[in-house]
């Protein structure tokens, strides 16, 4: 009976050795660590505002997804990433238009972050424009830090565009200047034109003639008046009517029958011629003086 009890506790204590082993598995997986967590966050947001950046909030969904997926490597020991967050139905869950994962395994968890830096894909991770929040988990294996990030992209946001470098604020576009009514144009008024008065200008007096000098008139030049000028056209006119007289003497002497004397005769007919002579003369004289007072009177002013 003693042997029996003996036996029967072996076995008791055999199956409770399996129980244990079976309920806690060597290299069992420790729970995430909060302040890990939140460090890395710290971190990654240092990392954006120095880069003109802001900062991730914190996605609840992806949080839980990256602490399941920390204690899956641990667990497995295998870095990789989690195929299931790019599903559709993670990205509903999340909010997400889109997402992105970085994976990292580093004794050190600060280092993990220095080496996520230094790689140019997980870098762009953390420095992207698109993302606006992430779920960070960072669970402590027996040989290290087994770091999971999810970002997302929410699908009711836009994207914040790049990051500039500093540049001169461009000036101001000038205000739109109003154009200033156009007033239309007033309809033209008609005047009458008004006649000016006629002006009469009075023409000016003829320019005296220059006085002629004494010098310049002729040497023979008569001032005979009009009686004067009779009086010759009289006496004339006398010796013209003395020769006819003689002429009718001498008829009247023919007529008697009284011959005159040879002498006589010729004194008898050049009366006559003399007579003549004497009248053209003075009628020439006469003429010339008429011509003269004629010019005279011409170059004199009216």
């Amino acid at each position: 009976m003693g042997r029996g009890a003996s036996a029967i506790a072996a076995v008791v204590a055999v199956a409770f050795a399996v129980l244990v082993a079976t309920a806690t598995p060597a290299g069992a997986a420790a729970p995430p660590d909060h302040s890990a967590a939140a460090r890395l966050l710290v971190l990654i947001n240092q990392e954006r505002v120095a880069h003109g950046l802001a900062p991730l909030g914190v996605n609840a969904v992806a949080v839980e997804v990256a602490q399941s997926w920390s204690a899956h490597m641990s667990d497995t020991d295998t870095l990789a990433h989690n195929n299931g967050w790019f599903t559709p139905a993670s990205k509903q869950r999340a909010g997400a238009s889109f997402v992105g994962e970085n994976v990292a395994f580093n004794p050190d968890l600060e280092d993990s972050h220095r080496r996520l830096m230094n790689s140019p894909g997980h870098r762009a991770n953390i420095l992207s424009t698109r993302f606006h929040q992430v779920g960070i988990a960072a669970v402590l294996g027996p040989t290290g830090w087994w770091v999971t990030q999810d970002f997302v992209q929410l699908a009711a946001v836009a994207p914040a565009p790049p990051p500039t470098t500093a540049a001169p604020a461009p000036a101001p576009a000038p205000a739109p200047v109003k154009p200033a009514p156009v007033k239309p144009p007033a309809p033209p008024t008609t005047t009458p034109p008004t006649t000016a008065a006629p002006t009469t200008t009075a023409a000016p007096p003829p320019p005296e003639p220059a006085p002629v000098p004494e010098t310049a008139r002729d040497a023979g030049a008569s001032t005979a008046t009009p009686s004067e000028l009779g009086e010759v056209v009289e006496a004339a006119s006398v010796a013209s009517g003395a020769s006819g007289a003689e002429d009718s003497g001498n008829g009247e002497e023919l007529a008697s029958g009284v011959r005159p004397h040879p002498r006589d005769a010729d004194t008898s007919r050049t009366g006559p011629y003399l007579a003549w002579i004497v009248a053209c003369a003075l009628f020439g004289a006469t003429a010339v003086r008429l011509r003269r007072m004629t010019r005279r009177r011409e170059s004199q002013p009216s």
